[in-house]
């Protein structure tokens, strides 16, 4: 049994091990070409496009671990009439070095993003599910750098917290929604066990692609690096210190705010009482705004929210019109 258990623990190490040199080759051959920046101790990756173009930089702030390459197609198309800015949070994606892990300290990082790009400010900040509790903190903190905020299914901060929400899950849900209600902390370590033993796939993943691969397979390549890699370990550390990026994303809005806010909801008469929660959530966010938009997209997918093309159109269309909003509420 002894002999089995330090096999076991070899056999991990020796995994670890590999994993950890097959990721550092991956991202010096995924890095060539892009453009990064040093902030502080941190090399952050990231993507402008539409200088030329006036008005605030539209800012794009990616979901949970996810890289900037998840607002490819939304940059692109935003880029036609406003300048734009993507980048990789908090070391996911190419991003390495970054101490941000909170809501807070991830603002403060964006902030310093912002400066070293030398990006046109103010602002209009568009994020992705759980990024707008860092949006959030960010306007609560800094009012006057944010004259717009698009949330594309926001993940809500009360829910976070209030184990009311929760505790109705255990018995009215699926499973995904049925793991949420032993703790959000819980089941991001579930999630975290399972990534790890993704590690091992990546053998079969290097091996198979490592000889200088057409640009559809580098884009393969590319795809799996940010399934497969520590990414999901930067995703654990954000989880654990979840329930404080929630308190500290409930100061914004407050009861009014006169930003212009468009909101994205899928949650409407879901099966998923956690997700109509979630849209009377949304609802109420969106309506804390005196200029605030409501847009209702029942039967969307959250977690193909911005790769689906049939979305962007509309997408985009929110991004522009709380852009028109903001230029007018900056020339005041």
């Amino acid at each position: 049994m002894l002999c089995l258990g330090v096999a076991t623990l070899a056999a991990l190490v020796c995994t670890a091990t590999a994993e950890r040199i097959l990721e550092a080759r991956d991202v010096a051959q995924l890095s060539e070409g892009q453009v990064f920046l040093d902030v502080g101790k941190a090399h952050i990756r990231y993507r402008v496009a539409g200088g030329d173009k006036p008005g605030p930089t539209v800012v794009l702030i990616n979901g949970f671990v996810a890289p900037l390459e998840q607002w490819d197609e939304v940059q692109r198309t935003v880029a036609e009439f406003s300048p734009t800015l993507a980048y990789d949070r908090a070391n996911l994606g190419l991003t390495r070095g970054s101490e941000a892990r909170d809501a807070a300290s991830q603002a403060e990082e964006l902030i310093e993003v912002l400066v070293a790009a030398q990006a046109k400010l103010p602002i209009v900040a568009v994020a992705y599910s759980s990024s707008a509790l860092t949006v959030r903190v960010l306007v609560s903190r800094h009012p006057s750098l944010v004259q717009g905020v698009v949330f594309v299914d926001p993940k809500s901060p009360e829910q976070i917290l209030d184990r009311a929400y929760l505790a109705r899950y255990k018995h009215d849900s699926p499973w995904p929604a049925r793991a949420l209600s032993v703790g959000t902390w819980t089941y991001q370590t579930g999630r975290m066990l399972v990534a790890t033993g993704l590690g091992i796939l990546r053998f079969q993943t290097w091996l198979h692609h490592r000889s200088s691969p057409p640009e559809s397979v580098h884009a393969q390549r590319l795809a799996s690096f940010f399934e497969l890699s520590s990414t999901w370990i930067v995703g654990f550390g954000e989880a654990t210190v979840l329930d404080r990026s929630a308190r500290d994303a409930l100061a914004w809005p407050g009861d009014k705010t006169d930003v212009p806010l468009g909101l994205i909801s899928s949650g409407e008469g879901s099966d998923w009482p956690y997700l109509n929660d979630e849209f009377e959530l949304d609802k109420r966010l969106a309506a804390a705004s005196t200029a605030g938009m409501f847009l209702s997209v029942p039967g969307w997918s959250h977690d193909h929210m911005l790769e689906n093309p049939s979305y962007l159109p509309t997408i985009v269309e929110m991004i522009r019109s709380v852009v028109d909003r903001a230029k007018v509420r900056f020339a005041r």
